[in-house]
């Protein structure tokens, strides 16, 4: 790639909010010659980087687990970077993929479990060549790098999940007291965070782990051992997705001593649940790795393949929950917990009953802090079951939910279609300049058959010299792309299945079909107008204390007070203050009427004079007839079926008649 490196930037929203009136309206989109518009700034939820960390216990029940895990990590690896699902809406497809693996052991001197005073990872990345020295593993190199890199165009994402899979099979030799949260943080988390401004250390950023071998307390590894895995550029973030893959609870203590011999008489299998008072509370890990992305704990991604018996996490289980809703997610969460199943109970004074039994062999027991640590991540939190006879719909889960955080661009507020099918914006690539390339980018809009150069006198290059080029608009039909053989472009989603996961807060987005999607490095504009102009504002005989229907407010599916739907022409009607004012004697203005295309409130006129100031009246024929609605019969009957309406001065007369947006 040679000259400077272009992003995928922010969202330019053009807009105005409208009056909200009595009646209960949507923010509508316009004709760029019925309105005005101003300039808002919206965030772009898309990222096409991922850092990826899997938490592996490698204690000695693992290995059957371990080479599940390992039999997915190709359609894991596939499916995140060409973002193709079998019988799945595409997504937009991690072009830079970051993976390392993490074991469950920390140090833990003078304690009696199996190799835990020796064999403990101290939160580094584990990048051993075959380190459990399984014969099935095939094809691995001699030495590997702390961390994988998967670059689309770059690397083979086959190659890569087989070098994943040389490093991530970690064997059984670990520590029995899995540490499985403290050690995830403990490897990301930096030795030392600083102001960028004063180079002090910030308050809070100093987290101390347990373990070293020298029994004293340690850093994190994020930027020592593990440097480099983790992006931080705040102008182009990264998603962290941490994954726990374990058949235990999380044991994650702030002392150590309750491991050591002459502790407790109580057996050593049940050291982390009788003295839970000695863990570091679940809140330390949620907390801790949301605040890995400051300000942006929506790129956090936390997910557990662990001892939750497999019905209770079912496909079917997860389809009764909303989880947009937090009472909703609680109540899943609540129901867990309280099974049976996943109560802590002894089979024997010296061992904990099992929570499941794995299909693969071996028990799995009750991971109530792992359940609660997932729940702390709200809709981007997933626990699955490591029960399961493989480990294929966990996978899928997986893959699901860090695809939410990939695709589409949420809108802030609702648009309203017109009757072709369309709304009111314009999607515009912001090409790279003359000797700048960008991967999968045009340098030309005839390059591309969905592209086209900006008309209207609108620029076509930006301040860089790059071509500006208009994105095709694809209309929809009851709540369905309506689309030709191998048309691409954009459109406006509100009906996808996947909607309120990806956008759970504005329900609304722009969705690009496979072809169309945006290369990473590209800025990206959505330019939707709307109105500004308060007709109501500029006159005398209606009431102030009421706000009224405006020039550009939306009139189809327009409700009353009660819940009704209020007829289009209705919906534009101004009340006056005398009550048998108006032309039809009942105190109303009906001079306002929906506009059969556009599904808004305009002004009819027989003259500028008749419009609010500075605007214009458009008397032109393709005009008026696109006002002549066959439809229905104008409820003011002083108005003809054709009307001219005032528009925006921005389209003088002599112009040709309004264009769609592309």
């Amino acid at each position: 790639m040679s000259g400077r490196n272009l992003r995928y930037v922010s969202i330019s929203v053009l807009c105005a909010v409208a009056a909200a009136g009595c009646l209960q309206r949507k923010l509508s989109a316009l004709n760029p010659c019925l309105v005005a518009g101003v300039h808002q700034v919206v965030s772009g939820s898309g990222v096409d980087k991922v850092d990826l960390l899997f938490i592996v216990d490698n204690s000695s029940s693992m290995n059957q687990e371990q080479a599940a895990l390992r039999a997915q990590f190709p359609k894991l690896i596939e499916t995140l970077t060409t973002g193709q699902r079998p019988g799945k809406a595409p997504f937009a497809a991690v072009h830079d993929l970051h993976l390392a693996v993490v074991s469950s052991s920390l140090l833990l001197p003078g304690s009696v479990g199996s190799g835990c005073d020796t064999k403990g990872d101290d939160g580094i990345f584990q990048h051993q060549s075959n380190p459990s020295g399984d014969a099935t593993l095939v094809n691995c190199k001699p030495s590997y790098p702390p961390f994988l890199q998967f670059r689309s165009g770059v690397d083979d994402p086959i190659a890569t999940a087989n070098d994943f899979a040389c490093i991530a099979t970690l064997g059984t030799a670990g520590c029995g007291f899995e540490h499985q949260l403290e050690s995830g943080l403990k490897a990301l988390w930096p030795s030392v965070e600083l102001d960028p401004k004063t180079q002090q250390v910030l308050p809070g950023h100093q987290l101390m782990f347990v373990g070293d071998g020298t029994g004293q307390d340690v850093l994190g590894r994020g930027d020592l051992d593990n440097h480099g895995f983790l992006r931080n550029d705040p102008n182009d973030p990264s998603l962290l997705a941490v994954i726990v893959v374990t058949d235990e609870d999380d044991c994650s203590a702030r002392t150590t001593d309750q491991f050591s011999s002459g502790f407790s008489p109580k057996s050593l299998n049940l050291r982390c649940q009788d003295f839970p008072e000695r863990l570091w509370p679940v809140s330390r890990y949620v907390d801790g790795f949301k605040a890995l992305r400051p300000g942006r704990p929506d790129l956090v991604v936390f997910g557990a393949i662990t001892g939750v018996p497999d019905y209770l996490v079912s496909e079917s289980a997860r389809k009764s929950v909303n989880w947009n809703d937090a009472a909703s997610r609680n109540a899943y969460y609540d129901g867990i917990l309280a099974d049976p199943a996943m109560q802590v109970k002894l089979a024997d004074p010296t061992r904990l009953a099992p929570s499941c039994t794995s299909r693969m062999g071996g028990d799995a027991y009750p991971p109530r802090r792992i359940v609660d640590a997932v729940r702390g991540f709200g809709d981007q939190g997933l626990v699955q079951s490591i029960c399961q006879e493989d480990f294929a719909p966990a996978m899928d889960a997986i893959i699901e939910i860090i695809s939410k955080r990939l695709t589409g661009v949420c809108l802030p507020f609702p648009l309203v279609r017109n009757s072709s099918g369309t709304v009111g914006c314009n999607v515009v690539w912001h090409l790279p300049p003359p000797g700048v390339e960008v991967a999968g980018a045009p340098h030309a809009c005839a390059e591309r058959a969905f592209l086209a150069s900006p008309s209207g006198g609108r620029p076509t290059h930006g301040k860089d010299g790059g071509a500006l080029c208009v994105i095709q608009q694809l209309p929809v039909q009851n709540r369905s792309l309506v689309r030709a053989a191998n048309q691409e472009g954009w459109y406006y989603d509100t009906f996808s299945t996947d909607l309120t996961q990806s956008c759970p807060t504005h329900p609304q987005r722009v969705s690009f079909t496979d072809g169309a999607t945006p290369p990473p490095g590209l800025v990206v504009d959505l330019q939707c107008l709307d109105e500004s102009q308060r007709y109501s504002q500029n006159r005398t005989d209606v009431p102030t204390a009421q706000k009224h229907a405006e020039i550009g407010d939306p009139c189809a599916d327009v409700k009353d007070g009660s819940g009704r739907v209020v007829a289009p022409d209705d919906a534009c009607a101004v009340r006056l203050t005398d009550p048998h004012g108006g032309a039809s004697g009942d105190g109303m203005d009906r001079r306002m009427f929906c506009h059969p295309v556009h599904n808004v409130c305009v002004l009819s006129c027989s003259g500028t004079s008749d419009c609010p100031p500075a605007w214009t009246c458009d008397t032109r024929a393709d005009t008026v007839a696109e006002t002549r609605s066959t439809l229905r019969a104008p409820t003011d009957l002083s108005r003809p079926s054709g009307s001219a309406i005032c528009v925006n001065p921005t389209c003088p007369p002599q112009d040709d008649a309004p264009a769609q947006s592309q």
